[in-house]
C-alpha cells in the first residue's frame, strides 16, 4: 500500500515538475525525505513541493526507479504518507483544473485512439459538472465529446508523439456541462500520457472585452466632443487652444491666440466675465458655471461656459454650444401649451379609471354639469359617485373594455337636483391591462361623432422568434449546391427535390431572374444585397419574402429567405388605421391655430383649413385676409374677441360665422389662450370647431318656441300645461287665467281649480289614470271663479314632451250657457 501511495506521489510529481517546465534535468545532489521534511517545515509549502519534485525526479532517474522508491517508501513510510497528504492537499487547493490522463492505443496499429482519465484535482471536477467518480477510468473523447469535434484530440495525440507541450486560450462551447467559456489550456507529456491543466479566464476576457470597449468609447467620445476648450494663465493669457468648427469660435481659425490675452479676441462683457470666472476658480479651487449669449447678427448664440483650475496658477476653459438645446427647451414649452390647449379644449369630462372603479384623475370642462367637484371625484371609486342604477353598467363597461381591448360606448340619463334629465354618452378606453380612460360628454344639446377610435395596435411586433430563414447556396449561373437551413419558407416542391437544380426550376420565371440579378450583382460588388417581393406559394396564398444575398467568394453566394408576410400586413393595417385616424380627425371638425403677434403671422392645422374650405397644401392667411373671412356682421364680435385675448392674456370663448371659400355660411366656436414673456401677450393659439349643426338646431328651437309661445298666448281657449305626475299647473295662457277671475300665472298657480264643492283632487285622478293607459280623455268638468260663480267646460287632456320633460297639456272651453248641467256629478266621455 505504501508503494502504490508513492507511486501515485511519483505521478502527481512529475506532473508538477513537467508542468513547471523541470522534467528532464539532472539534480547535483540528492535530497534525503528528512532534508524535504525540513524544508517543508522551513520554507513552506512552495519549497517543500519543489523538494519533493526534486527527489521524485532523482528517483526516476535510474532504471531500477522503481525499487529506489519502493525501497525508500518502506524505509520511510510514515515521512511518504504525510508528504503525500500534504502534496495532495496543495493539487487540491489549485485554482486550476488538473488532469492526468493515459494513452488508449490500438493494439496492432499503436496509434492513439484516445485518452484515459488516470487522475484530477477537484477543480477538475467541478470544470465539468460531474463528480470525480464518474470522471476516473473513462475515456476523454466519449466523457467529452467536445475534445474530438472540436480538434483538441489531434492536438494531444501531435503533444504525445512530439514530446512537445501546447499551451493556447480559446473560447469554447457545445459542451453541456462545461462551466467555463473562455480556458486558458496548457498540455505537457507524461510518458505515454498528458498532463493538462485548464483555468477557467472566462471573467479575464469578459473585462478584457470590457475595458477595450470602454476604452474605443472614451476614444470616440474624445474625438467627437464638439467643444471649445483653451489653456489661460491667471493673467487671461492663453496658453493653448483648441478650435472648433461645431459653432462660431470668435477667434478666427486661422490666428494663433497663444501669448494673447482674452481680451484681444473676445467682446469686453465676454471676456471680463471670463476672467472673473478665472479668478474664482484658481481662488477657490471649484468648477466655475455659467451661460453667455454671443449675438450673431440677426440670432443669437447661446454657449456654456466652464472654467476649472488645471494648476496653480492656470484654468481650463470649456465652452459648449447649447443653442440646438435653448432651442429645443423653448419647442417643447411651445408644444405643451399647445397640447394643453387642445386638451382643455376638449370639450369633455376624463376620468382616468382601474379595473376595480378607482378614480385615479379627472378633468371636467367650465359649465361642464357634475354631480359634484372635479376633485371630488379622485380618490374615490365610482360604485360611491354613480347612481345605483348606473354602478352594474359602469363596471361591466370597465372589464368589458379591459377584456377586450376595446373601446366601449353607453348613453345613459342622470339627473341633477333641479330634477332635469341630462343625457351623456360615456366612451370607455382601454389603457394597458389594468386602466382605462372615460369620457363623457354632454349630448342633451348636441350629438357628434364618436369620442375616440379604437386604440392602435402595437406596430412594432417581433416578426422573427426563432430562426424562419431558408438559407441556400447558389454559384454564378443559380444552381442550388446546398440548403443550411430548412426555416418556414415554403417552396413549390420539397427541399430535396430543389437540391442541385437551377434557380429557374425553384422560383417562378420573373423572379428568377430578379434572384440572378442580385446575384450578379453581389458577386460583382461584394457587398451584400436585399430586395423583397411576394410569391404565391399556392392557389390563392399570397406571401411577402425577403432575400438577403451575401457573397462567399468570387463564384458562390449566400442567400437568405425570410417571410415578412406579417410585417407587410402590419403595416398595411398601420397605414389602415393612420388613415382612419385622420378622417376622424376630419368627422370632429376640430383644429388647432395660433398668432404670432410680433409678425403677425398665422400658423393652422389641416382641419382649419378644411373648416374654410381650402387646401392644406396652401399657405396660411395674413390677419387681414382672415379678417376677410369672417362673416360682416360678426367681424366686430371677432375682433373683440382677439383684442380681450391679447389685452387680458386669459382664456376667452366666441362663437361667430364664417364664409368658406365655395360661399357657404359656417358658425365656428373658437377658445384662445394666451402666451405672455414678461407679461406681454407675444402669442395667442387655440382650437375652432365647426359647431353649425348645434346652431342651426338651437335657432331652430328657438323659432319652434316663438311660434309656440304666439299660438299659446293667443288661443280662443283655456290651455294650462300641468305636472305629469301631480297635475300641477306649470304655465297658462292669459284666456285660461281670466276664465277663473284672476289677473296672472302666480294666482292661478295659488288658486285651487280642483277644489270645487262637492268636487276635490281625489276626482281628478281617475282621469290622469286614463291619460297614463288611453293616451288622451276628454270629459266635462264643473269649476269656480275666483267671485264664487260656477261654471262648465269642456276639457281635453292629452301627454306632451315639452323640451324632453313629460308634460300634460289641457284644453277648455266654457259651455255653462250651451246646456243645463247636472248639479251633482261631472260628466267624463
Amino acid at each position: 500500500m505504501a508503494g502504490l501511495t508513492f507511486y501515485s506521489m511519483h505521478r502527481w510529481a512529475w506532473v508538477a515538475l513537467a508542468t513547471l517546465g523541470m522534467g528532464n534535468f539532472g539534480i547535483p545532489a540528492p535530497l534525503s525525505l528528512a532534508s524535504l521534511d525540513v524544508c517543508w517545515e522551513t520554507a513552506g509549502w512552495g519549497w517543500a513541493a519543489f523538494g519533493l519534485l526534486l527527489l521524485v525526479n532523482l528517483g526516476l532517474w535510474g532504471r531500477q526507479r522503481f525499487l529506489v522508491f519502493k525501497t525508500t517508501t518502506d524505509k520511510a513510510t510514515g515521512t511518504v504518507s504525510s508528504l503525500d497528504t500534504r502534496f495532495r492537499a496543495a493539487i487540491e487547493a489549485s485554482l486550476d483544473a488538473i488532469y492526468l490522463l493515459d494513452a488508449v492505443r490500438d493494439p496492432l496499429s499503436q496509434e492513439i485512439l484516445d485518452f484515459v482519465f488516470v487522475d484530477l484535482n477537484s477543480k477538475g471536477a467541478e470544470l465539468v459538472s460531474l463528480p470525480r467518480e464518474a470522471i476516473l477510468g473513462q475515456r476523454l473523447c466519449e466523457l467529452l465529446p467536445i475534445n474530438r469535434s472540436g480538434g483538441f484530440f489531434e492536438k494531444y495525440k501531435q503533444v504525445v508523439e512530439t514530446q512537445t507541450s501546447l499551451e493556447e486560450e480559446f473560447p469554447i462551447s457545445g459542451q453541456p456541462g462545461l462551466v467555463a467559456n473562455w480556458l486558458h489550456h496548457q498540455v505537457v507529456p507524461i510518458g505515454d500520457g498528458i498532463l493538462i491543466t485548464s483555468r477557467d479566464i472566462s471573467e479575464r476576457k469578459h473585462q478584457e472585452a470590457l475595458l477595450q470597449e470602454r476604452q474605443a468609447q472614451y476614444q470616440a467620445m474624445w474625438e467627437v466632443i464638439p467643444d471649445l476648450m483653451a489653456r489661460v494663465s491667471r493673467e487671461g493669457v492663453y496658453l493653448s487652444y483648441s478650435h472648433t468648427t461645431v459653432f462660431n469660435d470668435l477667434v478666427p481659425s486661422d490666428v494663433d491666440p497663444i501669448g494673447k490675452t482674452i481680451f484681444t479676441y473676445l467682446p469686453q462683457e465676454v471676456a471680463q466675465k471670463q476672467w472673473d470666472g478665472i479668478q474664482a476658480a484658481l481662488n477657490t479651487g471649484q468648477l466655475q458655471l455659467y451661460e453667455q449669449q454671443i449675438p450673431l447678427g440677426d440670432r443669437v448664440q447661446y454657449q456654456e461656459v466652464r472654467i476649472v483650475p488645471s494648476g496653480p496658477d492656470e484654468a481650463l476653459i470649456i465652452v459648449r454650444d447649447m443653442t440646438d438645446r435653448v432651442r429645443s427647451e423653448q419647442a417643447l414649452r411651445e408644444s405643451e401649451l399647445r397640447y394643453r390647449a387642445l386638451y382643455e379644449a376638449i370639450p369633455d369630462m376624463i376620468l382616468e379609471v382601474t379595473r376595480a372603479g378607482y378614480i385615479l384623475s379627472c378633468k371636467a370642462p367650465h359649465g361642464f354639469p357634475t354631480h359634484y367637484p372635479a376633485e371630488a371625484y379622485v380618490g374615490r371609486y365610482g360604485q360611491e359617485l354613480f347612481p345605483a342604477a348606473d354602478v352594474e353598467q359602469y363596471q361591466a363597461l370597465i372589464n368589458q373594455a379591459l377584456d377586450t381591448q376595446q373601446i366601449q360606448y353607453w348613453e345613459y340619463k342622470t339627473e341633477f337636483l333641479e330634477g332635469i334629465p341630462q343625457y351623456r354618452e360615456a366612451c370607455v378606453v382601454p389603457q394597458g391591462t389594468d386602466k382605462v380612460y372615460v369620457l363623457v360628454r354632454d349630448i342633451t344639446e348636441r350629438k357628434q361623432a364618436e369620442l375616440a377610435l379604437k386604440e392602435i395596435e402595437n406596430t412594432q411586433r417581433a416578426i422573427l422568434q426563432a430562426i424562419p430563414d431558408l438559407i441556400m447556396r447558389f454559384d454564378a449561373q443559380g444552381t442550388c449546391l446546398n440548403f443550411i437551413s430548412g426555416g418556414d419558407i415554403r417552396l413549390r416542391g420539397t427541399l430535396q427535390e430543389a437540391l442541385h437544380q437551377s434557380i429557374y426550376t425553384i422560383l417562378p420565371p420573373d423572379l428568377a431572374d430578379q434572384r440572378m440579378l442580385f446575384i450578379q450583382l453581389a458577386l460583382s460588388t461584394q457587398e451584400r444585397q436585399i430586395y423583397e417581393y411576394s410569391i404565391e406559394v399556392t392557389e390563392g396564398e399570397l406571401r411577402h419574402e425577403e432575400a438577403r444575398v451575401v457573397p462567399l467568394n468570387e463564384h458562390e453566394v449566400m442567400v437568405i429567405v425570410r417571410d415578412i408576410t406579417d410585417r407587410v400586413i402590419a403595416e398595411q393595417s398601420l397605414w389602415e388605421k393612420t388613415k382612419q385616424l385622420r378622417q376622424a380627425q376630419r368627422i370632429a371638425k376640430l383644429g388647432n391655430w395660433s398668432y404670432e403677434v410680433a409678425s403677425q403671422q398665422i400658423t393652422w392645422s389641416e382641419e382649419i383649413f378644411h373648416l374654410f374650405g381650402l387646401s392644406p397644401e396652401q399657405p396660411p392667411p395674413s390677419f387681414a385676409e382672415h379678417l376677410e373671412q369672417i362673416y360682416p356682421e360678426d367681424r366686430q364680435l371677432w375682433l373683440k374677441y382677439v383684442q380681450a385675448t391679447l389685452e387680458q392674456g386669459i382664456p376667452q370663448s366666441c362663437d361667430f360665422r364664417i364664409l368658406r371659400a365655395d360661399g357657404e355660411v359656417r358658425y365656428l366656436s373658437a377658445r384662445s389662450q394666451a402666451e405672455q414673456v414678461d407679461g406681454t401677450v407675444v402669442r395667442i393659439f387655440g382650437t375652432a370647431m365647426d359647431v353649425t349643426e348645434r346652431k342651426l338646431a338651437e335657432l331652430a328651437l328657438q323659432e319652434s318656441e316663438q311660434q309656440f309661445r304666439a299660438l299659446f298666448d293667443n288661443a280662443a281657449v283655456s290651455i294650462m300645461i300641468h305636472d305629469a305626475e301631480t297635475a300641477e299647473i306649470i304655465d297658462a295662457n292669459p284666456r285660461a287665467i281670466a276664465s277663473y277671475g284672476l289677473s296672472s300665472l302666480e294666482e292661478l298657480q295659488a288658486y285651487d281649480i280642483f277644489d270645487t264643492s262637492p268636487y276635490s283632487y281625489a276626482d281628478v285622478l281617475p282621469y290622469l289614470e286614463q291619460v297614463r293607459q288611453m293616451g288622451a280623455v276628454r270629459f266635462e268638468w264643473r269649476s269656480r271663479r275666483a267671485d264664487g260663480q260656477i261654471f262648465w267646460e269642456d276639457v281635453f287632456v292629452q301627454p306632451m314632451l315639452l323640451r324632453g320633460i313629460p308634460r300634460l297639456v289641457s284644453t277648455a272651453v266654457d259651455i255653462t250657457k250651451s246646456s243645463v248641467k247636472p248639479p251633482v256629478s261631472n260628466r267624463g266621455i
